[in-house]
């Protein structure tokens, strides 16, 4: 059967055509735009982790995971957020993110049991980690959507380093944030 889309779903995803707002981590000149709309930062910096040091973004980097960022939103038109950030074959952890008014810390980000496959409503799971040799961007939209007009909080938490893993680093490095 073919997808059809709705009017606002063509502009968004057909034709990148669709009014956002957003948090840009990637260009230090847009730093303190988006510093204002922080309401809580355990564990997270911005500063660029290559060699070249011109790969911005806000990083959390710890083994023991915790490292807890809430950023103000305010929901757009068809109440969507987008996430962007970076995935690598190595020293990458994953992450989860939701959408709460509170800025309590998720028993999830002081857990070391991963979540795993189960599906949760209000959680989304993150993996900047993959298999491939090599670091790229990636997109992921939230589950849960916010009311146009409505603000509210967007955590993003650094989990526990999984300890399958041969590496000794735990990073989570985010690029952006975009409401539609």
């Amino acid at each position: 059967d073919p997808i059809y889309l709705s009017p606002d779903e063509d502009n968004l995803y057909i034709h990148n055509n669709m009014e956002a707002t957003g948090l840009d981590f990637t260009d230090p000149s847009e730093e303190a735009a988006w510093n204002a709309s922080i309401v809580l930062n355990q564990g997270w910096s911005f500063h660029a982790d290559n060699v070249d040091n011109d790969k911005y973004g806000l990083i959390a980097n710890d083994v023991m995971g915790k490292s807890h960022i809430v950023l103000s939103i305010i929901g757009g038109k068809l109440g969507l957020v987008e996430i962007s950030y970076i995935m690598s074959y190595e020293n990458f952890g994953d992450a989860v993110a939701w959408i709460s008014d509170n800025n309590i810390l998720h028993h999830l980000c002081r857990s070391k049991q991963y979540f795993g496959d189960r599906q949760r409503p209000d959680v989304d799971r993150l993996s900047g980690h993959w298999k491939e040799h090599a670091s790229i961007p990636t997109v992921t939209i939230l589950k849960q959507r916010i009311k146009e007009g409505t603000k509210t909080n967007f955590h993003i938490c650094l989990l526990p380093h999984a300890e399958s893993r041969q590496w000794k680093e735990n990073k989570f490095k985010l690029l952006g944030v975009r409401v539609y």
